[in-house]
């Protein structure tokens, strides 16, 4: 995470610990009813922020609900229908890295997504919390994702191999990103080739 996801984190977390602490206060003396709010509240944000799924994709496969590749097309579509949908200006671009770019989807694969951010702390803050968003609704999903939000290029290529990686695009809004990173697959074209045999077994 950006230090401004870090903040929306961290923002998050309190409001769970001072929601905690109002309800536990009740029937719990201090200083346990302020440890258990701690407690509570970590333990909260780090599911709803912790990839827990893509976790159990990578060291416990056979749990994993997603496995095949048109079960990852469907859950990508209904990512793209909930931008359509609601067109945030905030969200310059939002691109697809990872396994299933570079060809080598297998049944433990996650979906490596960013989200880029348009320029002002503002759009960043309401970016990330399109992010929390999806990972919440991954989390109730079962769906392994891994997903974060940039600000700028520099953020991406300290996270992001782009000599073996072509990002494939699935939403955009502006002009922000072809300025940045003009040199991007349509989502179209990478479902065709994605659902095609020619990029490998699912094994």
């Amino acid at each position: 995470m950006n230090w401004i996801e870090r903040l929306h984190r961290w923002t998050i977390e309190f409001l769970l610990f001072l929601g905690t602490y109002f309800v536990i206060s009740g029937f719990i003396r201090y200083p346990a009813n302020g440890l258990w709010s701690v407690f509570v509240a970590h333990t909260l944000s780090a599911l709803l922020n912790g990839h827990i799924f893509a976790l159990f994709a990578h060291d416990l496969f056979w749990f994993s609900f997603y496995k095949d590749r048109k079960s990852f097309i469907y859950y990508i579509e209904n990512i793209r229908g909930r931008l359509q949908r609601k067109n945030p200006s905030c969200v310059c671009e939002v691109l697809i890295f990872g396994s299933l770019v570079r060809g080598n989807f297998k049944a433990s694969s996650d979906l490596d997504i960013r989200y880029i951010a348009n320029d002002g702390i503002w759009n960043a803050l309401c970016t990330a919390t399109w992010v929390f968003f999806e990972r919440v609704h991954a989390l109730l999903a079962g769906f392994p994702i891994d997903i974060y939000m940039f600000r700028n290029r520099d953020e991406m290529e300290k996270k992001i191999d782009f000599k073996n990686e072509k990002p494939v695009c699935v939403y955009y809004h502006g002009s922000k990103l072809r300025r940045m990173m003009p040199d991007t697959v349509s989502f179209e074209n990478f479902k065709l080739i994605f659902l095609s045999s020619s990029m490998g077994s699912d094994s």
